[in-house]
């Protein structure tokens, strides 16, 4: 009514006398004012929509991807017959000096979670926490090259210390935890290699980018079949392209992650932001065309994502082990109150 109209405007008016006179007492211009305003509005939101994501059921998110929760449910969810501890993984990631902050992410992300985390570099690289192999000037010319050697030096220093060898990107992110339980299902043995499968004309292969996983078996068939003994010619300059060819021609295997129980991609060649954005992704050439856009595109259980910035990297880790942990752990605590 006119009364409560009027008393509205007669706040609005009182406030903002209030406001001016707080701005010259403390020096601070209206402008800073409304950007503080705009800080604690922003700040709200992001508290609300944590509490949103707390107070809602699990089951709400089932089928789709969802950072925030624990992984420790994810594994309980997937019925997991070993665990995750006995999986032996090798992590080998291609980076360069330019490309410093990217390693630097790696190191202090999902790198933290491989059993064994190798740079891929060349002569001159900077000094880091963790160990390098440093590709001779006659490997360095492309990345074919590069992966090629590496894997012949994985080979001969580590192929009896670990049963999985992971090759993913500098920009590759890497859900550690959701991989390992994936490969519990899985022997090293099988001549099979896993990621997120694509095709380029007549060549099928695994998402370099992606990221893809070689077991004990498939390693040694690479270097001591189709390397030691010539059976694969170089193909293409593209690693996973060329790799994807020399392991199709020798009879392994291409196994994509692909979830069958929610039918959701696990291993992705886009960011998280690509994926949720439904122009990006469908100019996308390669991919399966019937994958869904947004929180239906990936499992709850995801494994990787690609072009992920060093600062991505870090909010990822952030939302999946910090915040999706605590807010299981809290709901732990309240249900054993109930």
């Amino acid at each position: 009514n006119s009364a409560d109209v009027s008393d509205c405007r007669n706040g609005i008016e009182r406030f903002s006398r209030c406001t001016t006179e707080m701005c010259n007492k403390t020096g601070y211009s209206s402008l800073m004012l409304r950007k503080l305003a705009a800080k604690l509005y922003l700040l709200g939101l992001c508290v609300t929509f944590i509490y949103f994501l707390w107070a809602m059921p699990e089951t709400h998110f089932e089928g789709r991807w969802n950072p925030f929760r624990s992984l420790s449910t994810m594994r309980t969810e997937q019925d997991m017959s070993t665990d995750v501890g006995l999986i032996s993984l090798l992590c080998l990631v291609p980076t360069t000096a330019a490309r410093l902050d990217k390693a630097k992410a790696v190191l202090e992300t999902w790198g933290e979670r491989c059993d064994k985390l190798i740079f891929i570099v060349e002569k001159g690289f900077p000094l880091l926490n963790v160990e390098t192999l440093v590709v001779t000037q006659e490997h360095a010319d492309d990345l074919a090259n590069k992966i090629q050697f590496a894997m012949l030096k994985i080979y001969e220093k580590y192929y009896q210390s670990y049963d999985w060898f992971l090759k993913a990107d500098d920009d590759t992110y890497i859900i550690v935890d959701s991989l390992k339980a994936y490969l519990v299902a899985k022997s090293p043995d099988n001549l099979e290699y896993y990621g997120s499968s694509l095709r380029s004309g007549h060549s099928e292969f695994m998402s370099g980018g992606a990221g893809y996983v070689l077991g004990k078996s498939v390693l040694h068939t690479y270097i001591e079949v189709g390397l030691k003994q010539a059976k694969c010619p170089r193909s293409s300059p593209l690693e996973d392209v060329d790799i994807g060819n020399c392991l199709g021609s020798l009879n392994v295997s291409f196994v994509d992650t692909w979830d069958h129980q929610t039918g959701l991609g696990r291993s992705f060649p886009f960011s998280p932001s690509f994926m949720f954005n439904k122009k990006k992704y469908h100019e996308s050439k390669h991919y399966k065309e019937n994958q869904i856009h947004r929180s239906e595109c990936c499992s709850p259980s995801a494994i990787s994502f690609h072009y992920v910035s060093p600062e991505h990297m870090f909010m990822l880790e952030y939302f999946i082990y910090e915040v999706g942990n605590s807010i299981h752990s809290y709901k732990n605590k309240t249900t054993n109150l109930i």
